[in-house]
């Protein structure tokens, strides 16, 4: 494993007097919070000016109230305010952190329904498969608005991505608008995390080197943190007494060789084969989606068969204990600030996982195609590891992706319908032409005021 010889962008120096402003669209969900207190860590990031956006004035004003509350607990010395013209915020800013989302739940079950109502099940359908493809174009119409306000306002300012589907996300900022942006998931260091944990390890006790895709990375060597010796072979071994929905991760890591993340639900998004076992029913995810919003903690799968593969995984799902300390440090690497501190204070750090353009970082897939890597973070550059060849099983199903994703793309800033039926004939769960021509039409109807462009 090498690193790539050039960096992928330049941090001001360490030194600066003038302190980093951070625009933060999006300010009402769970990363808001986050992303403060991980400020904390960082000298440089102690006196930030912090600017929090949304499209509601009360949403504003009570992540104000938040920031000032972490500011005030954590002993820093921030500048913050809110509103809700972003391109305010964007001017003159250092970093922008984006968490967007509209009506987030919603739309996802609507998303799942309209594609089961086609014959198409999917496990979750979220960021891939048909379902995937609506809420990715949802999301690409909203952040071709903020790219624009950028490249027009502040083209320099450089973009941590927290919003899924971050793949899709990031190819429009980077490929088509050339915002130097990244992606930061707690996908990989989350599951290996509670991985560890399930085997009476600490969250920490495992270190990966991992690549792939957003919510589809593959653990490539796993080392023992204390003793750097190979982890995989007692991993292969302990991890099939572990808990119920990584069988599928399971079943692959003994077909492809490698153990691929984060957890069954995201995995099975890019996988024709993910809903064939009798423990991922055809509907499984669109009932757990149901159960779940109807409070799962009370019901726990009450209203299925009590052995029945659902009823299983809603028990699962609810009384899972871990991870059993969140707050441990391994759980918090992937906060916003452990990925802007290292690159404005010019520090040396390494990051498990970050998601950015290839750029030969993994040798078989396309130098343009948006990828998950682990990266140097130095003197203000990010450096991604050369981590080279994917086995030709998982680089093939990594490509497949990226060029769903590509004509999405497209397709969503075109406003191209042939473009994005394309994409749904070239998904895995898809097998008609009938089925993609309905998914689209339904999909297309259901969001003509998310998705203008196609009207």
């Amino acid at each position: 494993m090498q690193t790539q010889t050039q960096g992928t962008s330049t941090a001001k120096s360490s030194s600066q007097t003038k302190p980093v402003k951070v625009a933060m669209i999006g300010a009402s969900g769970i990363f808001f919070g986050k992303s403060i207190t991980s400020f904390a860590k960082y000298e440089c990031l102690r006196d930030a000016e912090i600017v929090a956006v949304d499209i509601e004035q009360d949403i504003v004003d009570a992540a104000v109230s938040k920031a000032k509350k972490i500011n005030k607990e954590e002993g820093m010395n921030m500048t913050i305010s809110g509103t809700l013209d972003r391109k305010e915020a964007i001017e003159g800013a250092d970093w922008v952190i984006t968490a967007v989302e509209k009506n987030r739940f919603d739309f996802w079950k609507q998303d799942v329904f309209i594609a089961e109502k086609h014959g198409v099940g999917q496990v979750c359908g979220e960021n891939g498969g048909p379902a995937g493809v609506f809420h990715a174009l949802r999301q690409l119409t909203i952040f071709q608005g903020i790219s624009e306000d950028i490249v027009s306002l502040n083209p320099s300012v450089r973009v941590a991505n927290l919003s899924n589907p971050m793949t899709h996300i990031l190819m429009l900022m980077k490929n088509h608008y050339n915002i130097e942006s990244y992606g930061i998931c707690h996908g990989l260091l989350g599951c290996t995390g509670v991985l560890a944990e399930t085997m009476g390890m600490e969250p920490d006790a495992i270190e990966p080197i991992a690549a792939g895709l957003n919510h589809f990375v593959w653990i490539l060597e796993m080392h023992h943190a204390e003793t750097g010796e190979d982890f995989y072979p007692e991993f292969k071994k302990r991890v099939r007494d572990n808990i119920f929905y990584n069988k599928l991760s399971i079943e692959c890591m003994d077909i492809f060789g490698k153990y691929p993340v984060p957890y069954d639900s995201h995995i099975s998004e890019y996988l024709s084969f993910a809903g064939q076992e009798g423990w991922e029913d055809h509907d499984l995810y669109s009932k757990l989606f149901q159960l779940n919003q109807a409070d799962a903690k009370h019901k726990k799968g009450a209203e299925f068969e009590p052995d029945s593969p659902i009823a299983l995984l809603a028990i699962e799902e609810t009384s899972n204990k871990y991870p059993a300390n969140p707050n441990h440090p391994r759980y918090r690497e992937d906060d916003a600030g452990e990925l802007i501190g290292p690159l404005v204070a010019g520090s040396k750090e390494f990051r498990p996982a970050v998601t950015v353009q290839n750029q030969g970082a993994i040798s078989n897939l396309p130098m343009d195609a948006i990828v998950e890597v682990p990266s140097y973070l130095h003197n203000g550059h990010l450096y991604p590891l050369s981590v080279g060849e994917l086995p030709l099983g998982i680089a093939s199903l990594c490509q497949r992706q990226i060029d769903i994703q590509r004509l999405i793309v497209e397709g969503s800033i075109k406003g191209d319908r042939g473009l994005i039926l394309e994409s749904l004939l070239l998904d895995p769960h898809v097998r008609t032409i009938k089925q993609a021509r309905g998914i689209l039409e339904d999909g297309l109807n259901a969001y003509k005021v998310e998705l203008p462009q196609f009207f």
